[in-house]
């Protein structure tokens, strides 16, 4: 008697579940056209694109592919103070992510012209814990790159085709 109760809970775990928008993270693929790409540049950012570019680049069909280069001009993070508590300690800041960046083909002609692209998030912090407050920006920073590396990816594959 026990065992249709069990799975009748799991079914309706599972509807549950499935409702509220939970899906597993796809790992995006990067196009074909990018199969060429030199990255310049010594971020955090740059260093990710390579890895991601070298792993395209091991498993493509071998296709004679222009050479390309993206220039990582200037990568960084700024904080800002969003909100105080009722006694003047910070509980809320704003962490903001600038690349700015362009890309070059073999022979010096310009692709894509220098541009920036931005992201930001907030977080919230009780003003007690510090070290926490820290690791949380660190998990963040690392977080926001990732993004920043499909993001800039993907606008050069729009911007190339």
């Amino acid at each position: 008697m026990r065992q249709p109760w069990a799975l009748l809970s799991i079914f309706i775990a599972l509807l549950l579940l499935q409702g509220c928008g939970f899906h597993l993270k796809v790992q995006r693929t990067i196009s074909p056209l990018l199969a060429g790409l030199q990255v310049d540049g010594y971020s955090q950012l740059a260093t990710l694109i390579r890895s991601q570019i070298a792993e395209l680049n091991r498993v493509k069909d071998g296709s004679k592919v222009k050479q390309t280069t993206l220039y990582i001009e200037s990568a960084g993070f700024s904080s800002n103070v969003l909100t105080l508590d009722g006694r003047g300690k910070a509980i809320e800041y704003e962490l903001r992510y600038r690349v700015k960046f362009r890309v070059d083909q073999d022979g010096g002609k310009t692709l894509i012209t220098s541009q920036l692209l931005e992201m930001d998030r907030s977080y919230y912090s009780s003003g007690e814990d510090e070290l926490g407050r820290l690791s949380e920006a660190d998990i963040l920073k690392q977080d926001m790159v990732r993004m920043m590396s499909d993001r800039l990816l993907h606008q050069l594959e729009v911007q190339l085709k």
